[in-house]
């Protein structure tokens, strides 16, 4: 036997798939989309970085692969080495592709390097080495080199 659906039944299952479906733009706008990145240590000792409390040390002339938020949010990280501890306010990547989020490619990753002075280079895309690429190779983009907001030294 069927059971016969009442209009008030109809009208919230309704309701509740319409608030449902005007709140998926919010939500993926909220979500925030992490990209692939490689932080080379060009400074010629240790280094530490700190994002959000995770803590990952770095020896000259290595690398860290990290993910960074991919849209436009204020993102802070902290480099600490040489008895100062350096705050940055990173500026949203430049795109290597212009494709829609859902045809990014999941294999594309920025090289940034961190140089003696403690500024931030970009490195060009195609940069395939492990190790601190030579001046000739750094990328002018907008934002870049950055420069730490600040700097607390012991």
């Amino acid at each position: 036997m069927r059971r016969r659906h009442s209009l008030n039944e109809t009208i919230l299952k309704r309701s509740v798939l319409f608030a449902g479906l005007s709140l998926m733009p919010t939500v993926l706008a909220a979500c925030t989309i992490w990209s692939p990145a490689t932080l080379l240590n060009n400074t010629g000792e240790e280094i530490k970085m700190n994002m959000g409390g995770d803590i990952t040390t770095m020896t000259p002339n290595q690398f860290i692969q990290f993910r960074y938020p991919r849209a436009p949010v204020n993102w802070v990280f902290r480099l600490t080495g040489g008895g100062c501890e350096y705050l940055y306010d990173v500026p949203v990547l430049p795109r290597k592709y212009d494709w829609p989020i859902l045809l990014l490619s999941s294999d594309r990753e920025d090289k940034i390097q961190v140089e003696k002075d403690f500024s931030l280079n970009l490195l060009p895309p195609s940069y395939a080495g492990d190790t601190p690429a030579s001046s000739d190779m750094i990328l002018q983009r907008d934002g870049f080199p950055l420069r730490p907001v600040s700097r607390k030294c012991r």
